[in-house]
């Protein structure tokens, strides 16, 4: 006989012990007074439910840890299950599989195994719950359980009134807690773990913690969703009014249409090779523009000002050959006057030439009207 190495669980009434067919199931967790249906095409199963119609019409079911397991062992199932009663068993037509309906009973602890084929045979204990006198605490746990479930139930239109109807009459957490647990999405791995909880008040804990983790993960998907949605919205209708604004200029013979030339500036800014913040700049400069008539004295400054940033040589650097009498050289050649204005160039060369790691000055020699070239 193999068995597993059992603790000692003081809940466990070992004169309780008998054997009883085993179901391995894949990705369910079933859980008492549940009503479940099925169906079934493994050979190990089949026989295991036929055995069990023909004794007392009981069948203990277990989930399977991997459920890729397709011949499962006693180590590749669960240890904690539910003895069921099988209320209603059909061949399904054109298969050889059967279609089953099961009601939960009691929870019951896979003891050891006796057989593996022709179907899996294990002495099984029935577990006891730990049942407090209920107190004050009782009503506050299961407040708070009934008030996070109907939270997670407006979530999920799958969740039917009858079922929230349900779960606000349950008065025992045992039940209440089973039940909920049995009508959330939560994996079967967690369902598993609130299954073997034998303590109410823990598992009511337990499940809390799950279902507002779920809740607010949810709400955080529909805040996530609805932004999406309103930022597909807004471009739809910046969309449709740009094309709207495409047919008025065409319809007014103005040729000069800015929404097509604020494009054109963006394509040319998308293309520069400078920092984001920069292009951030440019392209909101390009966005005034497409909202001002194309004749207006505001639309010329914002023009000239992105002109004149697409003709800086971003990205492009020259090897310094610092030669300050060339340097004072070309500026006499090529203005006249502007002393002042030399002689601060002439010292700036003359401190970069005496330090090339200095950078704490900025001369501004190039940009449009009213920057600061001069002063």
């Amino acid at each position: 006989m193999n068995s597993f190495d059992v603790e000692s669980n003081q809940n466990i009434d070992l004169t309780d012990c008998r054997t009883m067919p085993v179901v391995a199931l894949r990705g369910i967790v079933v859980f008492p007074k549940m009503n479940l249906h099925f169906d079934v095409g493994r050979k190990k199963s089949i026989e295991a439910l036929k055995a069990a119609m023909d004794s007392d019409q009981e069948v203990f079911l277990v989930t399977q840890k991997d459920a890729g397991v397709d011949d499962p062992k006693v180590d590749d199932v669960y240890r904690i299950g539910i003895v069921c009663k099988i209320k209603q068993m059909l061949k399904i037509p054109n298969s050889n599989n059967l279609r089953v309906i099961v009601e939960g009973e009691k929870r019951a602890e896979l003891v050891s195994m006796v057989k593996n084929k022709p179907f899996m045979l294990a002495l099984i204990s029935v577990i006891s719950t730990e049942n407090s006198e209920p107190d004050y605490k009782d009503v506050a746990y299961s407040r708070a359980l009934k008030n996070e479930f109907e939270t997670y139930a407006a979530s999920y239109s799958k969740i039917s009134n009858e079922v929230i109807a349900k779960v606000i009459s349950l008065k025992d957490l045992d039940e209440l807690s089973f039940y909920i647990s049995a009508n959330t999405f939560l994996d079967y791995t967690q369902k598993q773990e609130l299954l073997e909880e034998n303590n109410s008040k823990k598992r009511v804990r337990r499940l809390l913690a799950l279902i507002r983790n779920e809740n607010l993960t949810l709400k955080i998907e529909t805040e996530l969703q609805t932004k999406v949605q309103q930022e597909i919205d807004k471009n739809q209708r910046e969309y449709f009014l740009r094309e709207e604004m495409k047919v008025i200029s065409d319809e007014l013979g103005d040729y000069d249409n800015p929404l097509e030339e604020a494009d054109e500036f963006k394509q040319k800014i998308n293309a520069l090779n400078c920092s984001d913040d920069i292009k951030e700049k440019l392209l909101k400069e390009a966005d005034k523009l497409m909202k001002m008539p194309s004749g207006s004295h505001e639309g010329t400054v914002v023009r000239t000002y992105l002109d004149k940033c697409l003709e800086i040589p971003f990205g492009k650097y020259t090897k310094d050959s610092i030669n300050l009498e060339k340097s004072r050289r070309v500026l006499d050649r090529d203005h006249f006057g502007l002393d002042k204005v030399k002689n601060r160039i002439i010292e700036s060369l003359a401190v970069l030439k005496r330090n090339p790691e200095y950078s704490g000055q900025i001369i501004c020699l190039y940009g449009p009207p009213g920057v600061g070239k001069t002063s």
